[in-house]
C-alpha cells in the first residue's frame, strides 16, 4: 500500500502488527533518513536492530524472513533496517511477504538510483570508464590530429569542444521522464565527467598561457 507523509509518520510511530514492511523511496533521501528514525524511536532505545544490505539479501534471500520472525536474544524488541537494497533483494522480500509469520518490522531507505551507485559498483567503473574514453579519449585524440594538420587555435578550441561536449542534462531529463530514473543514471555519469573535462581543457589543454599571443609575448 501506497502512503502519504502523514500515514508513514503515524505508521512508523506505532507499527501495526499487520505491516511487515516499510520501503522509504524517493529523492529527499534525507527525509527518507528522518522518517526511519520515527521507527527507531518507536521500537525503543533497548530493541535490537539487525542491519542488512543488498548483497546479503542477494546471497541469501531467506535471512530477511527468517530475521523478520525470530525472537530478540534479550528479550527485548526487534526490527531490521535494511541499506543499499536494489533488485537484486525482490526474492528476499518476496519471501518476507509470503511467510507465515514476521513479527519484526522491516524498513529500507532507497534513494532514486541508490542501488546502481552503491549495489552494482562494477556497473558504475564501466560507465565511468566509458565516458571518460568517450570525452578524454576523443577530446585529446582530436585536440593532437589538429595540431598535427597545423589547424589554427581559433579552429581547433571549438573542434575539440563540438567533439566531446553533449547536452547529456537533457538527455538524463528524458531518460527519467519516459524510462525512469534508473535510466537517468549513464546520462548523469557523463554529465559529471563532461564537467571534468571543461576543467581539464581550461587548465591544461587550452590555458591561456598556450594561447599564441600569450607565447609571442613572452
Amino acid at each position: 500500500m501506497k502512503a502519504n507523509r502523514g500515514q508513514m509518520e503515524r505508521a512508523l510511530d506505532a507499527p501495526p502488527a499487520d505491516v511487515r514492511f516499510f520501503l522509504l523511496y524517493g529523492p529527499d533521501e534525507a527525509g527518507s533518513q528522518a522518517l526511519a528514525k520515527r521507527l527507531e524511536r518507536a521500537m525503543g532505545p533497548q530493541a535490537e536492530r539487525i542491519d542488512l544490505d543488498g548483497a546479503a539479501l542477494r546471497d541469501d534471500p531467506a535471512r530477511l524472513a527468517d530475521e523478520a520472525a525470530s525472537f530478540s536474544m534479550f528479550g527485548d524488541r526487534r526490527w531490521v533496517r535494511i541499506s543499499g537494497m536494489g533488485e537484486e533483494s525482490v526474492p528476499a522480500l518476496t519471501a518476507l511477504l509470503e511467510a507465515s509469520v514476521a513479527g519484526n518490522p522491516v524498513i529500507a531507505v532507497a534513494g532514486a538510483n541508490r542501488s546502481v551507485f552503491f549495489g552494482e559498483p562494477g556497473l558504475l567503473a564501466a560507465l565511468v570508464a566509458v565516458a571518460a574514453v568517450k570525452t578524454f579519449g576523443v577530446g585529446i585524440a582530436v585536440e593532437r590530429y589538429g595540431r598535427r594538420r597545423g589547424a589554427a587555435w581559433e579552429r581547433r578550441v571549438p573542434a575539440v569542444l563540438f567533439a566531446t561536449h553533449k547536452n547529456t542534462g537533457m538527455a538524463a531529463a528524458l531518460a527519467m521522464a519516459l524510462l525512469g530514473p534508473e535510466a537517468a543514471v549513464p546520462a548523469t555519469v557523463c554529465m559529471t565527467v563532461d564537467i571534468a573535462w571543461l576543467i581539464y581543457v581550461s587548465r591544461f589543454t587550452f590555458s591561456r598561457s598556450k594561447r599564441p599571443e600569450a607565447s609571442t609575448a613572452a
